[in-house]
């Protein structure tokens, strides 16, 4: 099946954004809401209870004591972040039907967790504010993918097999074979869902020129670099070492040689009990 459109192509999904999550953000944008309420909300579903005080409990933040309830988690960590954590968390389950032999969806979250723990690391490093809503941002960047593999198997699996048997990049091979790419696509998925264009835009521009855009050009251009580190071979080698190869984009954020000595083995040592509270 072609589908010339991107509108067309992701209107199966508008209406799947969790439960959950939509009374979240209904309950935050009503003045009358309380923590209690927002607590309320999230207790309901066991699942993503688990999840976010998995997370809460993890290495992302570090905590010296437990965190044992989401009304605890909500005091320390304050709304805002907890919107994000319950948005993230929420979209690992927000795809059912994927064909695990077309893309194997662990894999495919692993990748996107480390580009969101890169992409806070980076943003933490610049003293950007709203860490958190870099890591989300990382997390979502790739969500155009499964959108395509399950609308377009066929077409979508002719772009992966010359990426693969070429070299070309993913979303190159996307434009010529469909016409857009995943960047694109996830991209109008978040903006149907009504997301903050802090989220809507790095999704967007995480292939293209984050600069091209009038806002959030440097949070787009976080999440780029992130994607492109997560990618290159030498970072999967977890050496302290590691440094990546000079670019305009590098050159833009001037991070010194401490954070890249340590960025490896910092990354990796919490991918596994941040992946436990997502997978």
């Amino acid at each position: 099946m072609k589908v010339s459109n991107v509108a067309e192509l992701i209107e199966d999904f508008i209406p799947s954004l969790p439960t959950a999550y939509c009374k979240l953000k209904e309950a935050m944008e009503d003045p009358e809401s309380s923590f209690n309420d927002y607590a309320d909300i999230i207790s309901v579903d066991a699942g993503l209870t688990v999840r976010i005080l998995k997370l809460v409990n993890s290495s992302l933040y570090g905590f010296s004591s437990r965190v044992e309830t989401i009304d605890h988690a909500l005091s320390i960590i304050g709304t805002n972040e907890l919107h994000d954590l319950v948005l993230a968390t929420s979209m690992v389950n927000a795809f059912q039907g994927v064909d695990e032999k077309l893309l194997k969806l662990s894999d495919f979250w692993k990748h996107n967790i480390l580009c969101g723990l890169v992409a806070r690391s980076i943003a933490s490093a610049k003293m950007r504010s709203g860490v958190e809503r870099y890591f989300v941002a990382g997390i979502l960047h790739d969500i155009g993918i499964p959108v395509l593999s399950m609308r377009i198997p066929d077409l979508w699996k002719l772009a992966l097999n010359q990426s693969n048997e070429t070299g070309e990049p993913l979303y190159k091979a996307e434009r010529k074979n469909l016409g857009y790419d995943h960047a694109e696509v996830g991209g109008a998925l978040l903006k149907a869902w009504k997301l903050p264009p802090s989220l809507v835009v790095p999704v967007t521009f995480h292939h293209s020129n984050p600069f091209d855009t009038l806002e959030y050009h440097m949070e787009a251009a976080i999440v780029k670099l992130a994607n492109i580190i997560v990618n290159d071979e030498n970072f999967n080698l977890k050496e302290e070492n590691y440094k990546p190869e000079p670019s305009n984009l590098l050159s833009v954020f001037n991070l010194g040689d401490e954070f890249w000595e340590i960025l490896p083995k910092e990354t990796f040592e919490k991918l596994d009990t941040i992946s436990q509270a997502f997978l």
